[in-house]
């Protein structure tokens, strides 16, 4: 039955969203779905993937900043570091001058 197509699609994994396109695009060419659920099918199914892009997308991004910014504190941390051993042995010299 057509019935329930777009209710049960729309909560489905996203793995499944392209299985349930695949099996629906197999109703649609045997005649037991009408085109224009295949059409809401395919509409539904393009939605999901493309909010899973944006997903990944917003996912690299906070990574790449979260890396940069760590990378930043690391490296102004190794700068103070090496900045007082440098002080330190500066000090040591001139106690020999």
């Amino acid at each position: 039955s057509s019935s329930g197509v777009g209710t049960h699609f729309i909560g489905l994994p996203r793995p499944g969203a392209l299985q349930k396109r695949k099996e629906c695009e197999k109703l649609s060419s045997d005649h037991k779905m009408e085109q224009s659920q295949l059409v809401e099918v395919n509409r539904r199914t393009d939605t999901v993937s493309y909010a899973l892009l944006a997903e990944i997308n917003h996912f690299h991004s906070e990574r790449n900043l979260d890396f940069k910014v760590a990378m930043q504190n690391y490296l102004d941390g190794q700068i103070l570091f090496y900045e007082k051993i440098v002080t330190k042995l500066r000090e040591a010299l001139e106690s020999y001058t």
